[in-house]
């Protein structure tokens, strides 16, 4: 008989404790709520100028070209989807046309009249978010024509771009010496696209 009652005292406080355990866990959860936010994706976006606005220069009688550089060109591209996956930017862009005239152009694509763009890292400033993106085009590539390809300028890697970030790209425009007099305008085509 004694075995029995030994067994019994035992388990007693082996019980009690259990309880105890179980009462400060039920305690502890009412003083500790929950606090819930519910966060909603936002957009992609690129927003750019009404204009690139080149320096005018003067005919001269040779081949030269003109310029427009970072310090007139402030872009900013938001990340709000909340995703992480990555973006890029791309550009495409018209033939400049003189003044509506279609018969006088720069064709942008032809050697001595090339549109190009180039973006250094040290211009792209973050705004807020984590880590900004990166340029592709660090030295001056040129602009392809719009409905024919897209050239890559900057880019968020998976978990980077992820918020507001400025950048300021420079652009030159080849001149040739037989060019006509005249205001030139071509319609540049910018593009946020999703992933890496």
């Amino acid at each position: 008989g004694e075995n029995i009652m030994k067994k019994h005292v035992l388990a007693l406080p082996v019980a009690l404790l259990i309880l105890a355990v179980t009462a400060f866990g039920a305690f502890a959860n009412e003083e500790n709520p929950t606090a819930t936010v519910v966060i909603t994706g936002g957009d992609l976006s690129v927003d750019t100028p009404e204009t690139i606005p080149f320096t005018g220069l003067t005919l001269g009688g040779i081949d030269t070209t003109a310029y427009s550089n970072s310090d007139v060109n402030t872009w900013k591209v938001i990340d709000a989807r909340g995703t992480g996956v990555g973006w890029y930017l791309t550009i495409s862009s018209t033939e400049f046309i003189k003044d509506g005239d279609a018969e006088r152009k720069i064709d942008i694509v032809s050697d001595d009249q090339l549109f190009m763009i180039q973006l250094l890292d040290a211009t792209i400033e973050y705004d807020h978010g984590n880590n900004p993106p990166e340029s592709d085009v660090p030295a001056l590539q040129s602009i392809p024509k719009t409905g024919v390809e897209t050239l890559t300028i900057l880019t968020a890697a998976q978990g980077d771009g992820m918020g507001t970030y400025t950048f300021k790209p420079n652009f030159t425009l080849g001149i040739p010496a037989e060019t006509y007099a005249g205001t030139y305008n071509a319609t540049v085509t910018v593009t946020s696209v999703s992933g890496p």
